[in-house]
Order: C-alpha cells, then structure tokens, then sequence
C-alpha cells in the first residue's frame, strides 16, 4: 500500500506542474489574445468604413447583399475576419470584392499576416 501511495503522489507531482505551468502561462496567453482582439478590431474599423464607402461594390446588387451581410457592423466583420484569418470559406466573400475592386487585396493579404 505504501508503494501505491508512492507512485501516486508522483503522478500528482506531474499533474501539478503541469498545472503550474498552464497558470504562469496565463498572462502571456491573456495578453497574446488582446492583441489578437485589437488587431482584428482595427481591420475591422477600416474595412467596414473602406468597403461600405466604396460606390464600386456598393452599385453591385449581389456584392451589396454580400457587405450587408458580412460587413455592417464592426462587431459583424471581426467575425467575419475571424473567419478568414482561419480561412473559413475563406472564397466566398474575399474574392468577389476583390473581383470588383483589386486594391482591396491590400487590405485582405496584410489581415493574414498580421493577424
């Protein structure tokens, strides 16, 4: 008995450290997550004010459907963002504006890098 006993307390030494180093890798974890949040927020205040003022994808019936949907709001198109920072269905809706206006390429490639 005193043998398991033993090899119990090891196990719960490895549990521990394991612990232990998942809580001191909280704050970096924390801060890495903010930074992620903050950066998504900012492309998502530039594109919802880039690609809702652009006439050019505006005046396209089905790409105005599109931007309601995705782009209306900024909370909205950091979900989106989200989504194509994971390259989630990242095609149907990065390439038809792109189709439609090719500088917007500046504002989809640098979102991957950064983000």
């Amino acid at each position: 008995r005193m043998f398991r006993a033993i090899r119990l307390l090891k196990k719960f030494d490895t549990i521990w450290r394991m612990i232990h180093g998942v809580l001191h890798s909280m704050r970096l974890l924390s801060a890495a997550g903010l930074l992620l949040l903050t950066a998504l927020f900012v492309f998502a205040c530039i594109g919802v004010e880039m690609i809702n003022m652009d006439e050019a994808i505006m005046g396209d019936p089905s790409l105005q459907e599109l931007v309601n949907e995705r782009f209306y709001s900024v909370p909205r198109a950091m979900l989106t963002l989200m989504s194509y920072v994971t390259m989630d269905s990242l095609s149907s809706f990065y390439e038809p504006m792109v189709n439609a206006k090719p500088l917007l390429i500046l504002y989809f490639v640098p979102i991957i890098g950064v983000v």
